[in-house]
């Protein structure tokens, strides 16, 4: 089975119409048993992470995604 890294991601709270970019604060790894290990580089003041799929390097945006 090959290692399976997921991004983590800090979402800014929407203050009025302007969108923020999401902010890369860590990666998570998938044990073989299914169950998630998180290193974070940084916690967020809200508390709320977000955890999604690693994106290949021809389609990465780098450490930010547009929130939209």
């Amino acid at each position: 089975m090959s290692l399976i890294i997921k991004d983590v991601f800090m979402i800014p709270e929407k203050e009025s119409e302007t969108h923020k970019p999401w902010m890369r604060v860590g990666i998570a790894f998938i044990n073989k048993d299914s169950s998630m290990n998180v290193i974070l580089d940084a916690i967020p003041m809200s508390g709320k992470l977000h955890i999604r799929e690693r994106k290949t390097k021809s389609t990465d945006k780098g450490a930010y995604y547009e929130n939209k």
